[in-house]
């Protein structure tokens, strides 16, 4: 018959192929950009509330690498390898026009669609043959924990993608792929939860911005007291402007506070790690 085509990627005019937007709220890390752009693969690794999605939208808005960029959002339909190379030229789909799109269109082969590993070396090729310096993100990267097959692709993907394309992952836990050989290759950079923190200048910086007036004192308390950790300082300065909490030392009994903590962060562990 025809054959069988991708599934087609779903939401392809909503917000998991562009990155989330900067606002005034979001709290730039530019000592951290660097190190985004330092190697051909970057994982950006860290829980809940660490600004990981933010950190690489500013990127790629203040200071966007060479080429054409593309961000896909994954969540856990991408568990499906099928559902996960749909969602992959969609993405790439959505920077590039004209011929590049075209040959991305041709991918779409029956043949290829039944060997994910064939579409992915049919992929590197129109890579190779377009030439164009490509930075690709994968964000939520954790939602692929538990499906190989999905990460074999990734894997691959990673492995022998062309030397004009750099992959940026950021998941709230470390990928289980094949990450030792780029390391050993000197083509891997992690940035991980401690560097993801705010530092005592950017909680100071992001307490002016949120409109809470404290003290060098009081900045040195709210530090202490969230190690930089971005989601509780972004709590800690609503529950005092709230008059919820009238002493930042109260914070770690609020409600809001506990209830990110269950949802965000206890909720995505397994059993024995909760």
């Amino acid at each position: 018959g025809a054959g069988r085509r991708m599934p087609a990627a779903h939401g392809v005019s909503g917000g998991r192929f562009a990155p989330p937007p900067v606002t005034q709220l979001g709290i730039g890390r530019r000592r951290l950009f660097d190190r985004l752009a330092a190697r051909s693969t970057v994982v950006v690794v860290g829980p809940a509330g660490y600004g990981k999605s933010l950190l690489l939208s500013s990127w790629l808005a203040e200071a966007p690498p060479e080429g054409v960029a593309a961000w896909l959002t994954l969540d856990p339909s991408d568990q499906d390898p099928g559902r996960l190379a749909a969602d992959l030229l969609a993405a790439l789909r959505t920077p590039w026009r004209g011929s590049f799109g075209d040959s991305l269109d041709r991918l779409e082969d029956p043949p290829l669609f039944a060997d994910r590993l064939a579409f992915v070396a049919a992929l590197h090729q129109t890579l190779f043959d377009d030439g164009q310096a490509l930075t690709l993100v994968l964000d939520d990267v954790q939602h692929l924990t538990g499906a190989p097959r999905a990460l074999e692709l990734v894997d691959h993907f990673i492995a022998w993608a062309p030397p004009s394309t750099r992959v940026v992952l950021a998941s709230r836990s470390m990928p289980h792929l094949r990450l030792q050989r780029l390391r050993l290759d000197g083509r891997l950079e992690i940035v991980e939860h401690t560097d993801l923190a705010f530092t005592r200048e950017e909680t100071a910086a992001a307490v002016g911005a949120w409109g809470l007036g404290l003290g060098p004192d009081a900045v040195a308390d709210l530090q202490e007291l969230s190690r930089g950790w971005p989601a509780a300082t972004r709590l800690a300065v609503l529950a005092v402007r709230s008059g919820v909490r009238t002493d930042l030392n109260q914070v770690r009994h609020d409600d809001a506070l506990s209830e990110y903590l269950t949802t965000e962060v206890l909720s995505g562990l397994d059993a024995e790690v909760r």
